[in-house]
């Protein structure tokens, strides 16, 4: 039996939404063939194992959970080693399914600590999901590949400290109304519209409580907001979904849109959130092949692996598509983009394991010794 890690929570304001998908995971796993070992990482990123059945609200004080032990891996090997009763335990991980939304969990550098102890990861590569997280990197990344994208600008805190009327100035430039977000956020936390200037300076305070790097771009007011998930690996002919509309109630598609009011704490099954429409039949088909075209280019652009999900918008008056944001650990996995096979949650796990091992030993086969006779 293959031991399969989920690691969930993290350092991050998308914290909670992570124990949901996780969750949802473990509520509806069933299969025998794969012992499911639920790993959690605290608002600190402090590795805990959870022993025996678990729910959300076991994680909010995990040092005195007495289901919750600390853990680590073990240095440069695919082993978690932690302490049972009086004994230390060692555990091999043979795979990684990764359910942490945001901070170090999407950043790369918990699939950078994987790849280094040798564990197959769900989530992957490094590079992939470093521009997939920074929304100005990312822009300028598919920018580059002839995706369409809302230009930015972008500046720093220190940036912002140092010279707030020249960046106000910048801004005046752009045509109102505009929006500023964090750049490396995600879950629409931090995102404001602004119609004045003076609502920009209040905007870039709130950014700049999640991220030190905030944007500024255009806000598109006739609009129609499309998500699409891919699953796969990148130059394997991923699988590209049918497309969502979400429904919104608020100016822009916000966090309460998104989580409040949803199925969220119900088990995975292939049916959708509340807030979200899946078909394609009443979209208009050049733009459903666009989004198709543009979300197979992304996840092989970035080199990614797993299951994402890319959030488009629409704009009504100008009749044009642009890609918004790529996330590369989407909430509950995007799942149901996935219909009654894949959306089922142990074929989804089986799905998301294989993929760990394909993309982990394609990589391993790559020669990465080179016999010069320096030394």
């Amino acid at each position: 039996m293959k031991n399969v890690a989920l690691i969930f929570g993290g350092q991050s304001a998308e914290h909670e939404i992570s124990i949901i998908s996780a969750m949802q995971i473990l509520n509806g796993f069933t299969k025998e063939e794969f012992n499911l070992i639920p790993l959690f990482l605290s608002r600190e990123n402090e590795l805990f194992i959870v022993e025996g059945k678990c729910q959300s609200g076991d994680f909010k004080n995990p040092k005195e959970n007495k289901k919750l032990k600390p853990a680590e891996f073990k240095f440069g090997q695919p082993i978690l080693v932690y302490k049972q009763k009086i004994f230390k335990k060692n555990i091999k991980i043979d795979a990684a399914i990764l359910a942490t939304h945001g901070g170090i969990g999407e950043d790369g550098s918990l699939v950078a600590l994987l790849k280094f102890c040798k564990i197959p990861v769900s989530a992957g590569n490094v590079c992939g999901q470093a521009v997939g997280y920074d929304k100005v990197i990312s822009k300028l990344v598919l920018k580059s590949a002839k995706i369409p994208v809302i230009d930015c600008l972008f500046y720093y805190k220190n940036e912002w400290e140092n010279a707030p009327t020249k960046i106000l100035d910048a801004i005046k430039n752009l045509k109102f109304p505009v929006i500023v977000k964090p750049a490396r956020q995600g879950s629409s936390i931090g995102i404001t519209i602004c119609k004045t200037i003076k609502d920009v300076v209040s905007a870039i305070n709130l950014s700049l409580e999640f991220d030190n790097k905030f944007l500024v771009e255009r806000a598109i007011e006739n609009f129609s907001e499309f998500n699409c998930s891919v699953i796969g690996v990148s130059g394997s002919n991923p699988l590209v979904s049918e497309i969502s509309e979400p429904k919104k109630v608020h100016e822009i598609l916000t966090f309460e849109d998104k989580y409040i009011g949803s199925n969220k704490k119900s088990p995975i099954k292939s049916k959708a959130p509340e807030n979200v429409k899946l078909e394609s039949s009443s979209i208009n088909p050049k733009i459903s092949s666009l989004i198709k075209k543009y979300s197979y280019e992304a996840f092989n652009l970035l080199n990614l692996s797993g299951v994402i999900r890319i959030d488009f918008i629409y704009d009504k008056s100008r009749k044009r598509l642009y890609l918004n944001e790529i996330n590369t650990v989407p909430g509950s996995l995007a799942y149901y983009f996935w219909g009654d096979k894949i959306g089922d949650i142990n074929y989804l796990v089986s799905k998301l394991v294989e993929i760990a091992e394909t993309s982990f030993y394609g990589e391993v086969k790559i020669n990465q010794d080179l016999i010069t006779n320096i030394l």
